[in-house]
């Protein structure tokens, strides 16, 4: 029972959910927005390690890598993305081209953005102790082998010296629910699967040298209903020191520590502790990431708030 409960949000109803769970999701916007690409006016990479629920063997662990750049004087920004995820026997990789053009809006700028990218799909036979050889998530009739399906997505992204707000599709296709792997596009494109997402985040100010800066991630798939993740943290000393925390639908409570070393990097480290059933199995999940940004500019837009 517990291991359908911790896999069930990764192999929901057939599908294979391609969208990343991440506590840092404001480290690297190009997993969850194309639109983002360029956004810092500069290269910045940014890169995350994700393992989850520690201690329980066959866990999701999570690898991703961006880059982002601007181009033709601002107006165009570009981004590449590299991720990989391993659940159990399964392994499922991308790599992804992200295109934004971006204009002047009011105080800030406007960006919309498209993706072209590859899904690589490994799964291997399931070696672990069934208990019940019947159960559909592990039948003979499941997705088995390797596939390589090309994939879409699209998204607009908002942003100013003190705010953020974005929305999102990054992929349009899902792996499908029965048969074998073919080696070439087989992936379903179906609105009742999509992944709609709304992001937003204020930077707000009490005193010259302490702010506070609350951000949240909606996640909607019609199938599967709404998610959501509510974040807040504490801005202290010029920037440099971020403390804070979140809370997430399925009752996960996070707590996050960033810290500004330069005025080029950024890491960052979350903690996630369950309080529903999950906790019986792990004592909950940790996260690193690294943002460096190439050739540092003062007059960037909020360089270091998102």
């Amino acid at each position: 029972m517990i291991l359908f409960v911790l896999f069930s949000p990764y192999i929901m109803y057939g599908q294979r959910d391609l969208i990343p769970l991440n506590s840092q999701y404001l480290f690297n916007g190009l997993l969850i927005n194309p639109a983002y690409a360029g956004s810092h006016d500069v290269l910045s990479f940014a890169g995350t390690f994700r393992k989850q629920w520690l201690g329980f063997e066959g866990a999701p662990v999570d690898y991703s890598a961006g880059f982002h750049w601007p181009m033709a004087k601002s107006k165009l920004g570009m981004g590449l993305i590299l991720r990989q995820e391993k659940v159990l026997n399964q392994s499922t990789s991308e790599i992804g081209l992200d295109y934004a053009f971006r204009f002047i809006l009011g105080k800030g700028k406007m960006s919309f953005g498209l993706r072209t990218a590859l899904n690589l799909f490994q799964e291997d036979p399931f070696k672990g102790d069934i208990r019940d050889p019947a159960d559909p998530l592990f039948a003979e009739n499941r997705l088995q082998g390797s596939a390589i399906m090309p994939n879409f997505g699209f998204g607009m992204f908002y942003f100013s010296q003190r705010m953020y707000a974005g929305f999102s599709i990054p992929w349009f296709f899902s792996m499908p629910s029965g048969g074998s792997l073919s080696s070439f596009f087989t992936g379903e494109s179906i609105m009742t699967h999509y992944n709609f997402l709304f992001t937003g985040g204020y930077y707000l100010k009490i005193t010259d040298r302490f702010w506070f800066k609350p951000t949240f991630l909606l996640k909607y798939q019609p199938v599967s209903g709404l998610q959501y993740d509510v974040n807040g943290s504490f801005v202290l000393f010029d920037d440099y020191l971020w403390i804070g925390g979140g809370y997430r639908a399925d009752g996960t409570v996070i707590a996050m520590l960033d810290l500004q070393l330069l005025n080029q990097l950024k890491l960052g480290f979350s903690w996630d502790y369950p309080t529903g059933i999950i906790r019986q199995a792990t004592a909950g999940s940790m996260e690193f990431s690294v943002r460096y940004n190439f050739n540092f500019k003062v007059n960037a837009v909020s360089p270091r708030f998102f």
